[in-house]
């Protein structure tokens, strides 16, 4: 138990600062580049890379990857195997979905925001298309990340997606000036790298060799775990096609105003929700790995289950009271917060005004949005008693 509140803590460190720098991220985009039509193009652009890579990789870590990976993970030789054969696949993949959208980049873009200024829509089809490399890499960094988690080495992937953060940042600040908008693009592809070249020092003695065993059990496997994940996301991909495409019809700037408010809705959950579930999945799993123990016996075990249900309702009784608060106090001051966070540069009062009020709109989902993360998190509890 104590490795497993220790591995917690990391990965709720690495998701805090994750959250910091993408609050960073979004400010240093604000000052650098307002909100307009070439940042609306960056916003549907780097969508594209983020659906992919959600659809095909991100949704299948913790649902299919990690708990194949660890079923794997006594024997070397087979979990190397395993890995040498999904980084194969991965690859391939997602280089031949990353050809065939950038060839139709533009009715990718037309389908994303089909109202989009001919401005912004000329601006965005050679973002994706440069975006797209970072789906193969951070594609391949996801792979990375499951068999980390499996082998229990959380340190370099919990901080995963800081550093793609940081390679934003750092392409922003220093490319602005010659490339402009397009500096953002050229941060995701050094962001995603980094991403990659993070993990690679935790995997030790790699013996990757290139290799396409699809006939492994474990690859049936992950592809029966992942099935019913895909479709939930799916789901997902449907709502944000469907927001980018309402708000390309909007003012100039709309969709770039609705990423700022984003972010801001965003960090409190990564504070409150991401935290308290992390705190209380080591004690959920030990009273449903006991629960587990008693009904293989063939008996009951009240005070386990008891024990699995106050525990859930103390997290979400946390929730509710740092959240609700929390929330009232956002919505009473969004204006001096988004002025404090974002007015500089080229971010002035209307876009501060203009941010506020998307702000406004999205609030109330926050105690909402955080429960619906800690009980996304449950299962987590069983899956680690049946790995």
């Amino acid at each position: 138990m104590r490795s497993v509140a220790i591995a917690a803590a990391v990965i709720a460190l690495g998701n805090v600062v994750s959250r910091l720098l993408g609050l960073v991220r979004e400010q240093v985009m604000a000052a650098l580049f307002g909100a307009t039509a070439a940042t609306d193009a960056f916003v549907v652009a780097s969508a594209v890379p983020q659906i992919v890579y959600d659809l095909l990789v991100g949704g299948a870590i913790t649902a299919a990857l990690v708990p194949v990976f660890v079923d794997s993970a006594e024997d070397e030789d087979r979990l190397w195997r395993l890995l040498s054969t999904m980084l194969t696949l991965a690859a391939l993949v997602l280089a031949a979905v990353a050809v065939v959208l950038g060839l139709f980049a533009p009715v990718v873009v037309g389908l994303l925001a089909s109202r989009l200024s001919d401005e912004a829509r000329a601006a965005a089809i050679p973002m994706v298309r440069v975006m797209l490399v970072a789906v193969v890499l951070q594609g391949l960094a996801g792979i990375l990340t499951a068999v980390l988690y499996a082998r229990r080495r959380v340190t370099l992937p919990a901080f995963a997606v800081a550093v793609y953060n940081g390679g934003v940042i750092v392409g922003a600040l220093l490319f602005h000036q010659t490339l402009g908008v397009y500096a953002l693009v050229l941060g995701v592809v050094l962001g995603a790298a980094g991403q990659l070249l993070l993990q690679l020092p935790g995997l030790g003695r790699l013996r990757y060799r290139p290799a396409l065993e699809l006939h492994r059990p474990e690859i049936r496997a992950i592809l029966r775990l992942y099935g019913p994940v895909a479709l939930g996301m799916i789901v997902t991909i449907v709502g944000i096609v469907i927001d980018r495409n309402l708000a390309s019809g909007l003012a100039e700037g709309s969709l770039s105003v609705m990423n700022y408010a984003t972010r801001l809705i965003q960090f409190p959950l990564g504070l409150v929700a991401t935290a308290t579930s992390f705190a209380v999945l080591p004690l959920l799993s030990k009273h449903a790995s006991t629960l587990a123990a008693a009904v293989a016996d063939g008996r009951s075990d009240d005070e386990a289950a008891s024990g699995y249900r106050e525990t859930l309702r103390f997290g979400a009784r946390i929730v509710l009271l740092l959240m609700l608060p929390a929330t009232v106090g956002l919505i009473v001051l969004r204006e001096p917060l988004v002025q404090l966070l974002f007015e500089r540069g080229r971010f002035g009062e209307i876009e501060t005004a203009r941010t506020a009020l998307v702000f406004l709109a999205y609030a109330p989902q926050l105690p909402l949005t955080a429960l619906d993360q800690l009980l996304i998190d449950v299962p987590l509890a069983h899956g680690a008693i049946r790995r």
